[in-house]
């Protein structure tokens, strides 16, 4: 997806607002974590500044938390009913 298409949201990260760009899909896999847990996405921001890696983009933190945060949902789910294969 061309840059000038990817869409781009301001949030309040540590009392400055500024713009994110990330891909519709990553949006809408954060609105949902946010809605489930109650927070806003600068809120979620924030708590990803305080305690990840500095060295990476707020961007890639959203990411791979939208990831990571899926991930341990199919984890439990797995572990609740474990998938047979084949």
């Amino acid at each position: 997806m061309p840059l000038d298409m990817i869409p781009s949201r301001n949030v309040v990260v540590a009392g400055s607002r500024t713009s994110l760009r990330l891909e519709p899909e990553v949006f809408a896999a954060l609105d949902d974590i946010c809605a489930r847990e109650g927070l806003t996405l600068s809120a979620l921001c924030n708590h990803l500044l305080a305690v990840h890696d500095r060295r990476t983009s707020l961007s890639s933190r959203l990411r791979v938390y939208a990831l990571t945060y899926y991930r341990a949902i199919v984890q439990d789910l797995e572990r609740q009913a474990p998938c047979k294969a084949g």
